[in-house]
C-alpha cells in the first residue's frame, strides 16, 4: 500500500487604497450635491497570511486511493490599515 506525503506553505497576500470624497462643493455659500468635493478618507489596507499544509494519500488498490489532510492551525494573519486623512474633523 503506497503512501505519498505532500507538504507545503499557503502564502496570501492584498493591497489596497481606498478614497472617499465629500458628495458635494459649495457654491457661494450654498452645497452644490452630486460633485466630487474634499478628499474625505485617503486610506491603504495590507494584509497577508500564511498557512503550512499537510496531504496525505493512501493508493488502497489500483482504482481506490484515500486522500486526507488540512491546514495545521498555525496561520498567521496581519492586517494593516494607514489612514491619512486630508483635513482635521471638529
Amino acid at each position: 500500500m503506497p503512501v505519498t506525503f505532500t507538504t507545503g506553505l499557503d502564502y496570501e497576500n492584498m493591497s489596497e487604497r481606498r478614497k472617499g470624497f465629500e458628495n458635494f462643493v459649495m457654491v457661494n455659500g450654498a452645497p452644490q450635491y452630486g460633485e466630487e468635493g474634499n478628499l474625505r478618507r485617503n486610506e491603504r489596507n495590507l494584509m497577508w497570511n500564511i498557512d503550512p499544509y499537510l496531504q496525505t494519500q493512501w493508493q488502497l488498490t489500483d482504482k481506490l486511493s484515500l486522500d486526507a489532510g488540512g491546514a495545521l492551525q498555525l496561520g498567521v494573519v496581519r492586517l494593516q490599515r494607514l489612514l491619512h486623512y486630508a483635513r482635521q474633523r471638529r
